[in-house]
């Protein structure tokens, strides 16, 4: 994937069940070097927890395990927590 992708856009969902259970996924959207736009899910698993701390976190481990480095954008969902994750994922990609 980071061979074919120079930046890419990330779209991150978060949810939990009544069994007080939280679930994230990554979803990445990119222009391969033929121009070919591609959608692929690269982490969907269980978080400990819903502040935005924890979701940067796991967000930037799993760009570091693909590889990927470059984020163009990154969209989500309203939750108060996005706010400060976002702050931390630029802090975390930026260093």
């Amino acid at each position: 994937l980071s061979q074919h992708c120079q930046s890419m856009c990330l779209t991150i969902d978060s949810w939990a069940f009544c069994q007080n259970i939280i679930y994230m996924c990554k979803i990445s959207h990119f222009v391969n070097n033929n121009w070919t736009l591609h959608k692929k899910i690269l982490n969907f698993f269980n978080v400990k927890g819903h502040t935005g701390e924890v979701k940067a976190k796991k967000v930037a481990q799993c760009l570091s395990n693909w590889g990927l480095a470059h984020v163009l954008s990154v969209t989500v969902d309203n939750a108060s927590s996005n706010h400060y994750g976002i702050e931390n994922l630029k802090m975390r990609l930026r260093s």
